[in-house]
């Protein structure tokens, strides 16, 4: 609206020369013009064209408008060529020269061409100049909250689903850059268009905010193995399991599926080298709020390799080693004249490897650096054995006597004799010995072991090892007393005890006038009796029980007394006016001079 339309108007000569032309302009209701057409001092020859430009202006927005030319009169002039023989003839007839075709064109006033103009339309889009937006729609249905018209600029909108579709319409003919389908993200998305004018130089931008809830789900759908079965079966709410594969599975494959299709997962393996034993794995979801939660997966593979890494030999080029496969480290000495040494090792097991280090070593007076046999076991489990070579200086020799000229054991005789290596000892309830071991060469060294928890059968071991490596070992074979006859003795004793008792017993109550005059310091007697049985008793009780042994339980027995009266004769008191003493064991009353109580036969 109010925009000028620059129009032009082509003027044709069909005859003669136009030089004037007038005309009307007429316009709908659309447009609008000041002035007509009105043009002198043209020179438009025959055949040849002009244009006569115009203004008009628009008035009305967005419609057609029509512009229309009447021309009303023109003036024109007839032109004819003469024949001339030069420029010079041209120009005294008052024409006009042209050398390149050597004609004169001369111009007649006096006579006057036809005037037949031709009527013009011309139809003038008028273009509107205001942006705007007539409709919009969501997920194809219209929308009816967002602003719209030519002042809405904003619009919010809350939407759960991950993908949102916009169409926007403009009005009056604009236009509105495509949005279509649209991927949301958790939280706020914005998502634009722009609005244009019809003409183009209105313009805005318009803004959706759609806010989408995030998706804090963190459980998985399922977990996949390729091999084995999960324990226990799977549970969102579970999140550890394990896996038993055999030996022969050596890879496997785990996957997470997800639980909706915002989550990402992390952890997932596909054809995953399986190692014998514990495989550890961790699937790590991520919820598209961001928490996050793990499950783990441990998958055990069977392991049936063999577990053999021990030697069953080592062989030196000089020296010597006593070897025992449980023994892994070894000191050997060589004299000065061995330069080096090579050792030999074979496996107890075929299906293990052996690795030597610093084997044939340049050997150097004094400790060298240890060789190292290494063995590794099928299921590759590692033992290493040490062996230290010494050389000695030159000069110097090695003991080669590794007997021992004499073990001692303290409070036992072991009846030892060189020649002789094996013993068999009987002790009391020791769990170790105190053992004293004398080397015949001083240079000898020993080893003692099992001289510890002693019972019955234990072996006590006296190694000993010459300077130049020669081994000889003595033994002792442990014998400990049964228990069992602590424990019969100890009955034995108690039954007599308890006779013996009976006996007094009786004996005091045919005895009435003694007991009658000597009645509280027999009675003392008697509970100072008891006491010691009691503490007789106490001390069979507190004998250790072998515990090779099963404890025997005794049974008390019942008295049953004699049927008869006994009838033996007691000795007579002692008068009461001799001097008298009181015996310790019954509490009898006897003579002083009495070397043998005659109550219970003790010897004074």
């Amino acid at each position: 609206k109010g925009a000028t339309v620059n129009c032009s108007l082509k003027v044709t000569a069909t005859g003669g020369t136009i030089t004037a032309i007038t005309g009307t302009i007429s316009v709908n209701e659309y447009l609008e013009n000041a002035s007509n057409i009105s043009k002198s001092g043209l020179n438009i020859q025959s055949g040849l064209s002009d244009t006569i430009p115009f203004t008009i202006t628009a008035k009305e927005a967005a419609g057609k408008g029509t512009v229309t030319v009447t021309p009303t009169a023109g003036t024109a002039t007839e032109t004819s060529i003469i024949t001339a023989e030069n420029e010079t003839e041209c120009t005294a007839s008052s024409g006009i020269w042209n050398a390149t075709s050597s004609t004169c064109t001369v111009t007649n006033t006096n006579a006057v061409p036809t005037f037949s103009p031709n009527v013009v339309s011309k139809d003038v889009a008028v273009l509107d100049n205001v942006a705007g937006i007539s409709a919009i729609t969501i997920d194809g249905k219209a929308d009816s909250t967002c602003t719209k018209g030519t002042t809405g600029r904003t619009c919010q909108l809350v939407k759960n689903a991950e993908t949102i579709t916009i169409d926007v319409k403009a009005s009056n003919n604009g236009t509105a850059t495509t949005i279509g389908k649209k991927t949301l993200k958790c939280g706020s998305n914005t998502i634009s268009t722009e609005v244009k004018a019809q003409d183009g130089t209105g313009k805005y931008t318009y803004t959706f905010t759609v806010n989408r809830t995030c998706n804090e789900d963190v459980t998985l759908k399922d977990i996949k193995v390729s091999a084995g079965t999960l324990t226990p079966t799977f549970s969102a709410t579970t999140k550890e399991y394990t896996v038993e594969v055999t030996s022969e599975i050596n890879k496997i494959t785990i996957t997470g599926e997800k639980n909706n299709s915002t989550q990402t997962i992390t952890g997932n393996v596909t054809d995953r080298v399986l190692k014998y034993g514990d495989n550890e794995f961790s699937l790590v979801v991520t919820s598209e709020k961001g928490t996050k939660e793990t499950y783990k997966v441990k998958v055990t593979r069977k392991d049936t390799r063999e577990t053999l890494n021990t030697l069953s030999a080592i062989e030196l080029s000089a020296g010597k080693l006593k070897f025992d496969k449980e023994t892994t480290e070894y000191a050997v000495k060589v004299l000065h004249e061995v330069e080096t040494i090579e050792v030999k090792a074979t496996p107890e097991s075929t299906k293990a490897t052996i690795e030597i280090v610093n084997n044939n070593l340049k050997l150097v007076d004094g400790e060298n650096k240890a060789i190292l046999i290494k063995v590794k076991s099928e299921n590759e489990l590692e033992k290493t054995y040490k062996i230290v070579v010494t050389r000695l200086l030159e000069g110097e020799t090695l003991g080669d006597n590794p007997n021992l000229s004499n073990i001692a054991v303290s409070n036992y005789n072991l009846g030892f004799t060189t020649t002789k290596d094996t013993y068999s000892l009987k002790i009391d309830k020791e769990k170790a010995l105190t053992i004293t071991a004398t080397a015949e060469d001083p240079t000898t060294t020993f080893v003692i072991t099992g001289n510890e928890n002693l019972k019955n059968g234990s072996v006590i071991k006296i190694t000993s090892t010459s300077q130049d490596g020669t081994v000889k070992t003595y033994v002792i074979n442990i014998e400990k007393s049964s228990i069992m006859m602590f424990i019969i003795i100890g009955a034995v004793v108690v039954l007599l005890a308890i006779v013996v008792i009976v006996v007094l017993i009786i004996r005091n109550k045919k005895d009435k006038d003694f007991i009658e005059t000597d009645k509280v310091k027999s009675k003392i007697k008697e509970e100072d009796l008891m006491a010691r049985v009691q503490n007789q008793i106490g001390t069979i009780d507190s004998i250790p029980e072998n515990p090779e042994t099963e404890p025997i339980s005794i049974a008390p027995q019942a008295y049953n007394a004699p049927s008869e009266p006994i009838t033996e004769e007691m000795p007579a008191p002692a008068p009461q006016s001799e001097e008298t003493k009181v015996c310790s064991i019954c509490g009898h009353r006897v003579a002083a001079s009495a070397q043998t109580c005659p109550y219970c036969k003790r010897s004074f």
